[in-house]
């Protein structure tokens, strides 16, 4: 990731380029919805944009949102 002068341009960054947070986490485990559970579990980070279901074992796509 590059480096930034000042907090408004780290936050433009990520706006433009969300999956770099969860690039920087692979490996990792969030809590977000799991589409197949139906419910919030945690969610292991597997990819820029994908993660694994520790309940139910689905993976599942990550759409990360910066406003």
């Amino acid at each position: 990731m590059p480096s930034f002068n000042n907090l408004k341009d780290l936050e433009n960054y990520l706006k433009k380029n969300p999956e770099i947070v969860l690039e920087q986490n692979i490996g990792k485990v969030i809590e977000y919805e799991c589409p197949k559970c139906k419910t919030v579990e945690k969610i292991k980070i597997t990819s820029k944009n994908k993660g694994r279901c520790q309940k139910c074992n689905s993976d599942i796509e990550i759409t990360m949102v910066i406003e």
